[in-house]
């Protein structure tokens, strides 16, 4: 069904439509406040700016623990009482996005107690669902909406474009952005702490790369790069300990031919 929607998505895309849905997103290999670790040499942070098609934008969900949903649908749909019983482990994909007060949402359609998938949960890029609305064509709030646990927060994969590479992307009506850049751990010294940072062009992730070897204090806490603050834990001569705390990278969804952004790009590629 799903390589079905895909196909008649791409026949609409070939026959001349020009505002469809894209995505803008930025594949990460790594989640905010994830523990890495590094060696002298190795990748710390890795960031690929990708465009393309909503309907690419499927996340891989993994049940950290057993949770259960439930509530009465809306009026329109005769007031459908469901309930949701998932089970830890259980692994799933989503299926669309929806915008909710201006955050993007992953739609999550689990199969109810009576084997419908009546509903969609939405979860957000940090595994946090929306405990008060449901996804049925639109994001509908619900008054008796109930989850227990109620401070559950699930896994969320990367975006299964990940393995996809800059020079490929555009047959398959994609491209990419401006922002391709790893860190790698240069180790430290009585002078400082040492991380190389490697930014790729955006038409070709394989061509030569820029270089620029960055500096802190050898006792730094935390570091600022760009809009990122990384809290070290612990770092020496053979490696560095890790998280990401922040960043600005966030996903967005809009019409081709909205985005003034990607209408330059399109232009050069």
């Amino acid at each position: 069904m799903k390589s079905l929607i895909l196909l008649v998505a791409i026949i609409g895309v070939t026959a001349g439509c020009t505002s469809y849905p894209m995505t803008h997103s930025y594949v990460k290999d790594y989640r905010i406040g994830q523990t890495k670790s590094a060696y002298i040499g190795q990748n710390m942070v890795s960031v690929k700016d990708i465009y393309y098609p909503s309907y690419y934008a499927t996340k891989t969900i993994t049940l950290p623990y057993d949770f259960t949903v439930s509530g009465t649908g809306p009026a329109f749909l005769d007031k459908y009482n469901w309930e949701v019983k998932a089970t830890k482990g259980q692994v799933f994909e989503t299926n669309g996005k929806a915008i909710v007060d201006g955050t993007p949402y992953d739609i999550l359609y689990l199969p109810d107690t009576n084997g419908h998938f009546a509903y969609g949960l939405l979860v957000d890029a940090g595994g946090t669902m929306l405990k008060d609305t449901i996804y049925y064509r639109k994001a509908i709030k619900l008054q008796d909406m109930r989850v227990v646990p109620e401070d559950i927060k699930l896994q969320v994969s990367q975006s299964d474009m990940a393995g996809v590479a800059c020079d490929r992307v555009n047959r398959y009506w994609m491209t990419c952005g401006t922002v391709n850049y790893e860190l790698l751990y240069g180790g430290i010294n009585n002078v400082g702490l040492n991380i190389m940072y490697r930014e790729y062009t955006r038409d070709d992730l394989a061509k030569p790369s820029f270089y620029q070897n960055l500096v802190y204090e050898t006792n730094a806490s935390e570091i600022r790069f760009k809009d990122s603050k990384i809290s070290i834990i612990k770092a020496d001569n053979e490696k560095i300990i890790f998280n990401v705390v922040s960043d600005d990278l966030h996903e967005g969804e809009f019409l081709n031919g909205a985005d003034p952004v990607f209408e330059r790009i399109k232009l050069v590629r």
